[in-house]
């Protein structure tokens, strides 16, 4: 009996010394767990940190931009009213040029389409009217008339 008891004892110390074994690997493993959650936290925290910095940039940038597009805004419309009157007399000086443009082509249609046949007109009117009044012709015809045969 008394193996039995003396192996039954040393079988428990062995349990008990295999249990704190186990308790003391598992504060190991627990501790160093908390101690990569406690790195992690100072990462998480110094990225937090890190973020906050660069939001409180990126808005002092957003503020310095609004203010440049605000002086901007401001020049632009100074600009245009400045410039107001050197665009209203552009845009005359732009309808004054295209009215010469059609006066002169108007001009040149008369000159080239309507005069021609008005004066060939006049002259067969005119010839006969003088004949029938000077019973001659007029000397600048005869004159007309030699010049054409003589270079024809």
């Amino acid at each position: 009996m008394g193996d039995q008891t003396n192996g039954g004892v040393d079988q428990r110390v062995m349990e008990r010394r295999r249990s704190q074994q186990a308790k003391a690997a598992a504060v190991r493993q627990y501790d160093q767990l908390m101690g990569e959650v406690g790195d992690l936290k100072q990462m998480v925290m110094a990225f937090i940190a890190e973020s906050r910095e660069s939001a409180a940039e990126a808005r002092e940038r957003l503020d310095k931009q609004d203010i440049a597009i605000a002086v901007n805004t401001q020049v632009c419309t100074t600009v245009a009213t400045d410039t107001a009157a050197i665009r209203t007399f552009w845009t005359e000086g732009i309808n004054a040029s295209k009215f010469f443009c059609r006066l002169a082509a108007g001009w040149v249609f008369l000159y080239k389409k309507v005069a021609p046949p008005l004066v060939v007109l006049f002259l067969v009117l005119y010839v006969p009217v003088f004949y029938m009044i000077h019973r001659d012709f007029p000397d600048w015809l005869i004159d007309l008339l030699k010049f054409a045969i003589e270079h024809i």
